[in-house]
């Protein structure tokens, strides 16, 4: 895995434990934060929250006309609660689990696995009542999910980068011949 003088056990449980307190995390933050949204607003219309993207045209809209934030925020504190939180939600989803679990280990079933978790988190926000259910989060989830496992790609690349032109390597005839 990574030349870091742990073992692949010791990193996988690393990985793994780092998983789990990720989901702790996920779960507080998705069912039992008190007084985050505004659950009045919800249900004048609720099926707003089940066309895509509505919802959020929507905050646009209400800002732009009537300059309205919901519980009288800012604008730019609402867009990153809603636009950018939901994407970063899930980002550490598809970095962990890849690492943890050897069948996630394609784009695919991340993705998949992502898009699971977000529609479960909404049935359970609608179900229970707990947060508001709508359809831009798991569109937006699913989007952090992707870009959680392209961040791994990225850091898995930079680390054989590295571990390529490291000193050990230096000498190395393929390397010299490129030119490194």
């Amino acid at each position: 895995m990574i030349n870091s003088g742990l073992s692949n056990y010791q990193l996988k449980f690393f990985f793994a434990v780092s998983l789990c307190l990720y989901l702790i995390a996920l779960v507080w933050v998705l069912f039992f934060q008190v007084g985050t949204t505004d659950r009045d607003t919800y249900f004048v219309n609720p099926d707003d929250h089940i066309v895509p993207f509505h919802s959020t045209f929507d905050m646009f809209k209400k800002y732009f006309t009537y300059r309205y934030t919901p519980h009288g925020g800012e604008f730019r504190d609402i867009f990153l609660m809603n636009v950018l939180g939901n994407l970063v939600l899930l980002m550490p989803w598809g970095f962990l689990a890849p690492l943890v679990f050897n069948k996630l280990n394609t784009l695919k079933k991340v993705a998949i696995s992502g898009f699971l978790i977000s529609f479960l988190a909404e049935v359970i926000q609608f179900v229970f009542t707990l947060g508001i259910a709508d359809v831009d989060d798991l569109m937006y989830n699913t989007i952090g999910t992707i870009a959680g496992y392209y961040v791994l790609q990225i850091t898995k690349y930079l680390l054989w980068k590295a571990k390529a032109i490291s000193l050990d390597n230096l000498h190395d005839e393929k390397l010299n011949r490129k030119g490194i």
